[in-house]
């Protein structure tokens, strides 16, 4: 009984913190409609890989896309586990993840790009691309999540990231599908099936080229 109340105080201590950190943050971290004024979609975006490569989204078309904030001494840093499965199991399907390292919450994450790529791949095994690390909000907020958390450019999934680990979805499309908190494992029959569903709606066609690019 005592490790239940434990663990039911320990998701309110969470739940207590990383509201009182977006309560506190909500002016700097609310992206300013004028700065997204010239993003007209998604995969108009790119990002510069944890390697220093640009990528851009249009590259991604056709693909549903996962992207996460993570960070490497986060209590929810296991979950880099969970994403290299999802990884394994859908790359093909196709689903791209990218993981956005960030030391904005906690400075959970203070080393830099290499220490971050190395402990990865060392610790997680990780095959799934990573940027470099990136601010996810504030005047240096990364234009990506400028999009992802602006209401103008995502009406229905916008707002503050909160924590390590949160999670936007995006369809073939470019369009923000969901969106789950840091305390939702990537892995989770949630995820999962929204993923699938979000899958079964790229044409046939896109998927088999889009196969065939990723092979």
């Amino acid at each position: 009984m005592k490790y239940i109340v434990l663990f039911i105080l320990i998701c309110f201590g969470f739940f207590t913190f990383s509201k009182l950190f977006a309560s506190q943050t909500k002016e700097s971290t609310s992206t300013d409609l004028t700065s997204t004024k010239d993003i007209g979609h998604f995969h108009d975006l790119s990002y510069t890989t944890i390697l220093g490569e640009e990528i851009l989204l249009s590259s991604y078309k056709d693909k549903v896309v996962l992207i996460v904030n993570t960070a490497s001494k986060c209590g929810f840093t296991y979950q880099y586990k969970h994403l290299q499965e999802l990884y394994l199991d859908y790359h093909d399907k196709p689903l791209e993840i990218i993981g956005f390292p960030c030391n904005q919450f906690g400075s959970q994450e203070p080393g830099s790009n290499k220490d971050i790529q190395n402990f990865c791949e060392i610790r997680y095994k990780t095959t799934f691309p990573m940027s470099e690390k990136v601010d996810v909000s504030g005047e240096n907020q990364s234009p990506i999540y400028s999009y992802l958390t602006s209401p103008k450019t995502n009406p229905d999934f916008s707002g503050p990231v909160s924590w390590n680990f949160n999670k936007f979805l995006i369809n073939h499309k470019g369009d923000v599908i969901a969106r789950f908190s840091s305390m939702e494992k990537p892995s989770s029959r949630k995820v999962r099936k929204i993923i699938d569903k979000a899958i079964a709606e790229i044409p046939t066609t896109k998927k088999q080229k889009s196969n065939s690019a990723t092979n």
